[in-house]
Formats: structure tokens, sequence, C-alpha cells
């Protein structure tokens, strides 16, 4: 049976160290990487972990359009994390460096070279965590962990569905997904959801236009934001996130 693993905080320290000196590994990390002197780097769980090597998908122009299945890949193999396990950069850390190194890479990394000024930074953020927003936001895999995590909470009878209609642009995904005070609010995250996905289902997807998404969202931060909005009834709620959505879409339109 595969395991959860997860480096030392020695061993994690050690890689840090390493960046850039090992450049050339981590743009094609054919192997899993080799090169830590800690004693006893790594460390085994009992929970169960499913399969994660040569799984992930990055072919094509845009490898991101990959991001709604491969979210599901690894939250389904990794199910067995609890959202506190979840946060635990040792772990997204470890599995960056060995089981998906291919695939962070080929996503991440792709078309870059040694001399590139910006590897040394790419790889420190996405094969490291680095704070709550880095957890969910630029981890190679983590990311991926918790995108899969919100779908089912948020939608569990079609989490594909909502990580196709969050993901569709990018205002969305970092409003919705990347921030953890909203991300992790699953009453008000729904009903923003269930109007967009509405939406998303017409020709204009007028919510989906940068303008009139972001004045939705600066109608629901008048309203007292997240926390505010999380204490009202379920349909107070919706009322209101519908309404602010007419409202800007008027606005923009």
């Amino acid at each position: 049976m595969n395991v959860v693993r997860y480096y030392t905080e020695e061993a994690v320290g050690e890689l840090l160290g390493q960046i850039v000196d090992q450049k050339t590994w981590y743009l094609a990390p054919n192997t899993a990487y080799s090169s830590l002197q800690s004693r006893n780097p790594v460390r085994d769980t009992e929970i169960p972990s499913g399969q994660l090597a040569n799984v992930l998908k990055t072919k094509g122009r845009k490898p991101e359009r990959h991001d709604p299945s491969n979210a599901l890949v690894v939250y389904r193999a990794l199910a067995n994390l609890t959202p506190h396990q979840a946060s635990d950069i040792r772990l997204w850390t470890y599995l960056c460096h060995n089981e998906c190194s291919t695939y962070v890479a080929s996503r991440w990394l792709r078309g870059r070279s040694g001399s590139n000024e910006n590897v040394a930074r790419d790889i420190y953020n996405h094969f490291f965590v680095h704070g709550n927003r880095g957890l969910i936001r630029d981890n190679g895999i983590s990311r991926l962990w918790w995108l899969g995590h919100i779908a089912h909470c948020v939608d569990p009878g079609q989490p594909e569905r909502f990580l196709d209609v969050l993901l569709f642009r990018q205002d969305p995904r970092s409003a919705l997904i990347e921030r953890p005070s909203v991300s992790r609010n699953y009453r008000v995250l729904k009903s923003v959801y269930l109007v967009m996905k509405k939406d998303f289902e017409t020709k204009e997807r007028t919510l989906f236009v940068r303008e009139t998404f972001r004045e939705w969202m600066k109608g629901l931060n008048r309203q007292g934001g997240v926390v505010l909005l999380d204490a009202l009834t379920d349909g107070r709620l919706d009322r209101l996130v519908k309404r602010e959505a007419d409202r800007a879409a008027t606005q923009t339109g």
C-alpha cells in the first residue's frame, strides 16, 4: 500500500539552500531529487495514498487547461488528508521533488533555461510552499489538492463543473479561490458559484467579463464582505449575491 510521505524540516531547509546549484535538475527532473545530505530526510505516515507519478497532464500550448482534471486526480489520490494535514509544507515539498517533479517542471518551468533570471524564483514558488496563499495559489501540487477539496465541499455532486466555472477566467480564480478568507468560506463561495454557473451556461457569460466581475466583487465588499455576508440566512445571502450580480451587469453592460 502506498502511503503519504514527507520531508523533515531539516531536509526542506537544505533543499531551499540548493536551489541555485540544482537548477539543472529542476528544469529536467527525470529522477527523484538525490542531492540531500540530511540523515533520514523522509518520513512515512500511515495515511493511504493513490498513484500520482506520471498521471498528471501538461500537454498542449496551454497546460493550465488541464488544471480541473489534475485537481481531481490529486484530491482523490490524497482524499484521506484532512485540511490540517494538507497544510503541511513538508508533504507538498516532498511530492514536488519526487512523484510529481516532472509534472511541476513541465507545468511551471516550461521553456526556461538555467540562465533565465526568474528560474530560481519560479522554483522557489512552485516546488516549495510559502504561507497560506502559496499553499492555495503557487505550489505545483498543493494548489491542485486544495482546488479539488474546495470543489468537493461546494459542489460535491459536480466538482468537475465547479472547477470548469471557477477556473474559466483568471479574475474569478484570483478573487474566489486564491484568497483563503474566501475559498474556505463555503457558504458564501457556493452562493457566488451558483450565480456564476447559471451565467456560464449562457452565450454571453457576462459575469466573466473582467469589468463586470470586478464591479460585482466590489458590490459584495460594500455589502460587508465575506464575514458579514456569512451572517445572513441562506435565502438573504443568495438574493443579495444575485442582486449585486445583476447590478454589476447592468452598470458595466
